[in-house]
């Protein structure tokens, strides 16, 4: 009676089994709509006992709405095999310890790279880093408001309006007027420190 009940839920145990599963990205597809990966499953134990690689291509990754990123090869995926068949599956989740963030403050959320940019929501405030650069654009109007506005450059400080615009340096400033350049031969000093 066992061993009949047991055969009849073999294949459900089956199913359940190969629902889901762990594995290391090898390729990704990048140009489709919806992106896919190439991946190496952890292979279930066969019928004979042995282990083999289990390796799965275009598989398609299902990201959150608004949310798309580019991982690396090695980066590690959380495989759902639709209706517990192994060959129709999906990638809900990829991850890669080796870029990850840590050590965040619990409510904490962060955007982040390979090349250590960062778009961090502390508990103080939103922190944007990047050892590249940053550009903002806007086709309407870009609108910078605070109770303390501070703009803070190590080299040079530079405005343009249609043609007309200044350029700070440490000593210096050089203005321009649809393509003159003059320069201004003067001291810039902060406001806490009096000008020479």
């Amino acid at each position: 009676m066992i061993g009949a009940i047991n055969k009849l839920l073999d294949p459900v145990r089956r199913q359940v089994r190969n629902s889901i599963a762990r594995g290391i990205l090898t390729l990704i597809y990048d140009s489709d709509a919806l992106q896919r990966v190439q991946a190496r499953l952890m292979a279930l134990p066969q019928p004979d006992g042995s282990i083999g690689a289990e390796i799965h291509d275009q598989i398609e990754v299902m990201a959150h709405w608004g949310f798309t990123s580019h991982p690396h090869p090695g980066a590690e995926c959380a495989y759902l095999s639709v209706g517990g068949v192994r060959a129709h599956g999906l990638v809900i989740a990829v991850d890669d310890r080796r870029y990850r963030l840590t050590n965040l403050v619990e409510g904490e959320v962060a955007l982040y790279d390979d090349l250590g940019q960062v778009v961090h929501l502390t508990r103080a405030g939103i922190k944007v880093t990047s050892p590249l650069g940053i550009d903002i654009e806007t086709e309407g109007t870009l609108r910078l408001g605070g109770y303390d506005v501070v703009i803070h450059a190590e080299n040079a400080f530079r405005w343009d309006v249609n043609g007309h615009g200044q350029c700070w340096y440490g000593t210096y400033v050089d203005t321009w007027q649809i393509g003159e350049t003059t320069g201004t031969p003067y001291d810039i000093a902060p406001p806490e420190v009096p000008a020479p």
